[in-house]
């Protein structure tokens, strides 16, 4: 009589061989890239824990707020702006939209990732690969279906632009609020301190905001409250989706 693998031990199997493929495949495109082997290898090791933990249990945990198969394509929406724009604030209001649809989503930010990375500098290079590897997670999720809204300041257009080309539906909201709206908004006093010499390198200062050159919605946040402007984005998602698929 022939025995079969139970289901669950099939899909742990198949879930570890064709994702430890897959981040083989991400280590060697990381490694060409930034010449770095150690980073390559977290790289790697952290899209294969991410990729192997959504494939493997995405069955159990969202079976029942999954929407039927074809009906949405999952998305990654980045914001991108100064300090103060609103960037964060607006990102909690799309991530509550998309569960009152029962659509999975993940926030991905920047203050946040930080924490779990503390040793990450604000030098070009480090928020490069701060974003860059941001990116990598995001791709990951969006891979296995799930909608991702990313709330980085990522101020160089390069990177941004290659986040944009590892996502199949990469969305970027410029979030335009003018420097001195954010400054006036700044309730930490970080711009006060950075123009004070206190802190190096902070975005619109010292170290400059390269503004997308052709982003798929761009709003100023100053006459607008966060409920408003995160209303206007899901809706534009969702008519640009349907373009994107028609």
């Amino acid at each position: 009589m022939k025995k079969h693998c139970p289901p669950t031990i099939c899909s742990l199997t198949k879930s570890i061989t064709w994702q430890a493929v897959a981040s083989l495949a991400t280590m060697a495109v990381f490694y060409l890239l930034t010449g770095e082997f150690t980073f390559a290898v977290l790289a790697g090791a952290v899209e294969w824990a991410v990729n192997f933990l959504l494939s493997f249990g995405r069955q159990h945990l969202w079976a029942k707020n999954r929407p039927e198969e074809g009906q949405t394509q999952p998305i990654v929406i980045w914001l991108t702006g100064l300090s103060g724009a609103g960037k964060s604030t607006i990102a909690k209001l799309l991530v509550k939209k998309f569960k009152e649809n029962k659509l999975p989503v993940q926030w991905l930010d920047g203050d946040v990732t930080r924490e779990f990375i503390p040793a990450t500098g604000f030098s070009r290079e480090e928020r490069d690969r701060h974003v860059l590897s941001t990116g990598f997670m995001a791709r990951t999720l969006e891979q296995q279906g799930v909608n991702v809204v990313a709330s980085y300041i990522s101020p160089y257009r390069e990177t941004r632009e290659k986040v944009r080309a590892m996502c199949r539906n990469f969305f970027e909201v410029y979030l335009s609020t003018p420097l001195e709206t954010c400054e006036n908004r700044d309730v930490k006093g970080l711009y006060q301190q950075a123009r004070a010499g206190a802190i190096k390198q902070f975005t619109g200062i010292d170290d400059p905001f390269e503004a997308p050159s052709a982003p798929d919605l761009e709003l100023d946040t100053t006459h607008h409250s966060p409920e408003e402007t995160s209303e206007v984005i899901f809706r534009a998602i969702q008519d640009w989706l349907h373009t994107q698929h028609l």
